[in-house]
């Protein structure tokens, strides 16, 4: 049986050794619960979405103990469970403040080799916090603004791509669907892999010549790691798609801006906004 001390790390190796796309189900992670409250939440916030499990256990990143930081600041409790009933850790997540990194971990209860330590948070943690928190109307003051575009619950309407995540690039009007790939997704998530993401594009009115992407990772600065630009030919069949291979370092938040030319030589110009996973 799985003891809680591993809880996280299995947990996020779980998700790295999916070898198919589509969002996964519980069954059979030991993370099932996380309940996160602190400033400005009402009351408590209940996560049992699989994706939004996953990145909330790469919070920690590689478990080594720092020293205790000297102005920690406001804190989140977030209260653990796992399967079979497990569960009873409680850790608190202090957000960065000045604008880089991703905040510290206080391990309150727990393991005997963990708890009453100090660690150093994830950025991709960190986004997975925001994003959470964000549905309720709540901002980490301390990270670079990430409104994440959600995932559809729906399935796609085509056949081909069902069982697909997919998002609805903004604005709607542009027509433009994003499909990922991934190994690992719940809807409303938006959590990508470290490193290549097959991204499909999808273009609903007809477009001549290539898709440009520049993705920029909000979080850090564009020092050559943070940012990428790609031009993609479209498919010949259907004329409708852009199939790419995208690759993402560092872990953070990711925008996607997206321009295309219409038969007219119209631009269209849309955008998404996706959560980068791994370790921070």
């Amino acid at each position: 049986m799985m003891t809680r001390a591993l809880a996280l790390v299995a947990l996020c190796a779980a998700m790295m050794a999916l070898p198919t796309a589509g969002p996964v189900g519980a069954k059979g992670l030991p993370l099932t619960r996380a309940t996160l409250s602190g400033p400005g939440l009402t009351r408590p916030v209940t996560v049992v979405d699989p994706a939004a499990l996953v990145s909330l256990s790469q919070l920690i990143g590689d478990y080594r103990p720092i020293s205790p930081p000297v102005h920690a600041g406001p804190s989140y409790t977030l209260a653990l469970s796992l399967v079979g009933g497990g569960g009873g850790d409680r850790l608190l997540y202090y957000p960065p403040s000045g604008g880089r990194g991703g905040g510290y971990l206080y391990y309150a209860t727990g393991p005997k080799a963990m708890a009453g330590r100090w660690y150093a948070a994830t950025t991709t943690g960190a986004y997975a916090v925001q994003s959470i928190l964000g549905q309720h109307g709540v901002r980490l003051a301390g990270l670079p603004t990430c409104v994440v575009t959600p995932l559809q619950a729906a399935p796609f309407p085509s056949r081909d791509l069902r069982g697909v995540p997919w998002a609805w690039a903004e604005p709607r009007s542009a027509g433009i669907t994003a499909h990922l790939f991934l190994p690992a997704s719940g809807a409303g998530s938006g959590l990508l892999p470290l490193g290549p993401v097959k991204v499909l594009w999808r273009v609903s009115q007809p477009t001549q010549g290539p898709l440009l992407i520049r993705g920029s990772d909000l979080s850090v600065a564009r020092n050559g790691n943070g940012w990428f630009t790609y031009s993609v030919p479209r498919a010949l069949n259907p004329a409708t798609d852009y199939p790419s291979m995208l690759y993402f370092h560092p872990a953070g938040c990711w925008r996607l801006d997206l321009s295309a030319k219409d038969l007219r030589g119209h631009t269209i110009s849309a955008h998404v906004a996706l959560i980068a996973g791994g370790r921070g």
